[in-house]
């Protein structure tokens, strides 16, 4: 349950235009037992807040 409050709280963080935020919520959410159904908009967000950030390392880790 833990993965997915951090995949929630991420998605408060990008609505709150908090990207660096963010990216630490879906990682860590991606870390933990996330159900399955949410591993694919954890990752596109990663993505999504990299390009925000001009920061490649995260946006490379999306892909992995």
């Amino acid at each position: 349950m833990r993965a997915l409050a951090r995949f929630f709280l991420g998605k408060i963080e990008m609505d709150a235009e908090q990207p660096q935020k963010a990216i630490a919520y879906f990682m860590t959410s991606l870390q933990g037992e996330l159900p399955s159904i949410y591993i694919k908009p954890a990752l596109l967000n990663i993505l999504r807040c990299a390009e925000q950030l001009g920061d490649k390392r995260s946006f490379e880790k999306g892909y992995e």
